[in-house]
């Protein structure tokens, strides 16, 4: 999995996330200056599938919750991302709930050689894709 550093200018320390987001104390607020992320695979190698709300404990586990943050902050430097890489990237520390109230998260999806932002339900299976980890 690819490995990015970027600069990351000092900005708001509150983390970006609509008013009574349930989980906003689990997303970390990005460190100022050269940071290094790496995507890490969301599956272990023997599984086909998981369920978003087991990716968000595997993400804790794997020191890569990031959430609204890191999607933006990918979303507006696309060109950051290797091109040849089209994995889903999943972001699991900003919980959202939508009009039927479910809840679900950010991802970053590639289509058409552009990388789009879409929301994921965290009741559905998830079957690949990574997490991003902030070294």
């Amino acid at each position: 999995m690819p490995k990015i550093q970027l600069e990351v200018t000092p900005c708001d320390p509150a983390p970006i996330a609509p008013a009574g987001n349930p989980s906003n104390d689990l997303e970390t607020v990005l460190p100022s200056g050269l940071i290094t992320i790496q995507f890490v695979p969301l599956l272990q190698p023997e599984e086909r599938s998981l369920v978003g709300y087991e990716a968000q404990d595997r993400a804790v586990v794997l020191n890569a919750s990031t959430g609204q943050q890191m999607a933006l902050l990918l979303l507006y430097n696309q060109e950051l991302i290797p091109s040849d890489f089209g994995e889903d990237i999943y972001f699991t520390a900003t919980t959202y709930q939508d009009a039927s109230r479910r809840y679900g998260v950010l991802k970053l999806s590639k289509r058409s050689g552009r990388w789009d932002l879409e929301y994921t339900w965290l009741g559905i299976g998830w079957y690949g894709g990574c997490l991003v980890q902030v070294q």
